[in-house]
This record gives structure tokens, sequence and C-alpha cells, in this order.
């Protein structure tokens, strides 16, 4: 059963979406400013470098405005817009791009609250708090799976519903469920590894 605010949110997104499709200058500003940070996290983490994950970020957007019109609803526009800058990630890497390692760090958070990443995430704003624990955080990350990688910031960073998150990747929901059990998993005995 939806609530009254996920009704206000639902007419709210509705709107936006309108002002989006009549190329209101002022409501795609105010994507840009909202969403950007996220999605180039998102692509930072997938493609693990900075500079093409500027260019698929940028491309992301450039994307969203040549589509808009192909924006059904199914899923929140925020879905729509991961699921964009994710298949661009992937055509990406298919495409024969470098793949470095990439840290947190390579995106500025040093100055940054995690929470700006992710809106209302603070399971990630507590997994890291501190210099330390971004820095293990950044090397846990960087030894797990990109699959694995993917869905957990998914669901933790950007806090996306499973659902969502089977949209977003092109896999099934029960997939998904296991990629970010054993995501977190693997962290967990990362992160323990660091503290010993």
């Amino acid at each position: 059963m939806s609530t009254e605010s996920e009704h206000s949110r639902g007419e709210e997104e509705s709107d936006l979406v309108e002002r989006l499709r009549r190329m209101d200058a002022a409501a795609w500003n105010r994507v840009t400013r909202e969403y950007r940070a996220g999605i180039l996290y998102a692509c930072l983490r997938r493609v693990r470098n900075r500079a093409d994950a500027e260019d698929v970020c940028s491309q992301t957007f450039v994307r969203a405005v040549s589509h808009i019109g192909r924006f059904r609803g199914d899923s929140s526009f925020k879905v729509w817009l991961h699921t964009i800058a994710y298949n661009l990630c992937m055509t990406h890497l298919v495409a024969g791009a470098r793949d470095r390692p990439a840290s947190l760090d390579a995106i500025s958070l040093k100055n940054r609250n995690p929470g700006d990443f992710a809106g209302d995430a603070p399971s990630a704003d507590r997994l890291i708090a501190s210099a330390e624990a971004r820095s293990a955080f950044n090397k846990a990350m960087a030894t797990i799976d990109r699959d694995l990688s993917n869905a957990f910031h998914l669901r933790e960073i950007e806090g996306l519903a499973y659902d969502e998150i089977a949209k977003v990747t092109g896999v099934p929901i029960n997939t998904v469920k296991t990629r970010i059990f054993r995501a977190r998993m693997q962290l967990r005995r990362s992160l323990v590894e660091h503290r010993e």
C-alpha cells in the first residue's frame, strides 16, 4: 500500500518528467544537480577509471536528454538514469576500455559527506565514516567481482530496491539478491581481515 508521501513523490516526479519532455532547462539543471554525483560514482565503480567515468557520466545525461520521450514511467526516473549509465558502462567495457583500480578518493570524497552520493543512505554514511574506514572500504571493494560490486553499490549507496536493481542490470531479482549477499559477505570478511 503506498503512503501519502510516496504518492506526492510520484506526482512530483511526473511533473518533473513532463518539464523534462518540454526541454525545460531548469528541470534539466535540477536533474543534473541531484543525480550527477551518484551517476558518476556508479560509473567509476564500473569502469574504474576517472576520465572514462566522467565521459560515461556525461554520455548518460546526453542520452537521457535525447531519449526522454522514451521514458515510460515503468520505473522511477532515477532507476531509468542508472539503467542508461549501466548500459553505457557495459558498452564501454566491452569496447576494451582501460581497467584500472578505482578509489573513492578519486572522486574527492575527502571533503564530502558520503550521503551526498546517496541522498538518504545512512548505511553508506556509517560505512564510510572516517578516512581509515574509507580506505579499508576502497580496498575491500577493489577485491570483489565487478558484478557483486555493482549490485552492492546500487543497493547500499544508491538505495535502489531489489526489483529496481534487476531492471538496471537486466538480471533476475534472485540473482541480484545473491550478488548483494555475496558482496556483503566478501566485504565483511575483507574488512575484518583489515582490522586484524
